[in-house]
C-alpha cells in the first residue's frame, strides 16, 4: 500500500469537509456508519452529535463540494480495497456503509406564522467498504466513526415560526395517496441539530394546518414522494385528516 497517496486523499476530504463545515453554525462533523455488515462491528462508536445543516444560500456551493468529496472519497475506496486484496464481488458486498449526514436547505414556504424549509438529508459519502471506514477512523482522531442504521434520507419540511426560530417538527409525505387520491403529508419530532422549541401542531387550527400543506404540495416540484422521509414510529398525520 503506497500509504503517502492514502495520506494525501486523506488530507484532501479534510480540507473538502473543512470548507463545507465553514457553512454550518456547527463546528464540529462526525463520521456515522450505517448499514454496517461483518467488520462493522469493530468501528468505534461515539455518541450522536449535531450534524451539519447548510443554510439554503450556500447549497450549490455545498453540493460541488460533496460531489468533490465522494470522488476522492471513491478513489481511496478503491484503492485501499486492491491494497487488501479484496475481490470484486467482496469489495460490491462490503461497500455497505455510509458516511456522515448533512441536510441541505433547498427553499422556504411562507406558511400561517412561519414558514417549512424543504430541506435534504442525505449521507456525506454514499457508500464504502468497512476497510475504508477503518482507515479514515486509524488516520484522522478526530472524526468518530459510529455504526447507525439511517431509514429517514431523503426530503422533508422543517417548520420554523413567525422569527425563523427552528423546531424540533419536520413534515413529509406519506408513500401511498389517501383513499380520495389526495397526498397525505404527516409531521413528527426530528433531532436535526438543536432545536429552538417543540412545535405543538396538535393545537394548531384548521387555517393553519391548511396553510403548511399547502405548502408541502407546493414543494414537491420535480421530486416524487418517494424522494421523501418515510414516516417513523411516532409520525401523526398532519392532513387531510383521517
Amino acid at each position: 500500500m503506497r500509504l503517502e497517496n492514502d495520506n494525501g486523499k486523506v488530507l484532501r476530504l479534510d480540507n473538502l469537509l473543512a470548507e463545507l463545515r465553514s457553512f454550518s453554525s456547527h463546528e464540529k462533523i462526525e463520521f456515522l456508519a450505517s448499514k454496517g455488515l461483518g467488520d462493522a462491528e469493530d468501528l468505534r462508536t461515539g455518541e450522536h452529535r449535531p450534524p451539519l445543516i447548510i443554510p439554503k444560500r450556500f447549497y450549490e456551493h455545498a453540493s460541488g463540494l460533496l460531489r468533490e468529496i465522494e470522488i476522492v472519497a471513491q478513489s481511496l475506496n478503491q484503492q485501499l480495497s486492491y491494497a487488501e486484496g479484496v475481490s470484486s464481488l467482496e469489495r460490491r458486498d462490503s461497500s455497505s456503509l455510509v458516511l456522515g449526514e448533512i441536510f441541505l436547505e433547498r427553499e422556504e414556504f411562507p406558511i400561517v406564522r412561519g414558514s417549512l424549509r424543504l430541506v435534504q438529508h442525505r449521507p456525506i459519502i454514499s457508500s464504502v467498504s468497512v476497510v475504508t471506514a477503518q482507515f479514515l477512523q486509524r488516520v484522522d482522531k478526530r472524526h468518530v466513526v459510529i455504526r447507525e442504521n439511517h431509514g429517514d434520507w431523503g426530503y422533508h419540511f422543517h417548520y420554523c415560526d413567525a422569527k425563523k426560530k427552528r423546531s424540533d417538527t419536520i413534515f413529509s409525505f406519506r408513500e401511498k395517496l389517501n383513499k380520495n387520491g389526495n397526498k397525505v403529508v404527516f409531521h413528527e419530532g426530528h433531532a436535526e441539530g438543536k432545536s429552538a422549541f417543540h412545535a405543538r401542531v396538535d393545537l394548531w387550527g384548521r387555517k393553519k394546518k391548511e396553510s403548511a400543506y399547502s405548502a408541502c404540495l407546493m414543494g414537491v416540484g420535480k421530486f416524487t414522494l418517494a424522494d421523501f422521509k418515510k414516516p417513523g414510529a411516532s409520525a401523526e398525520t398532519l392532513w387531510p385528516i383521517p
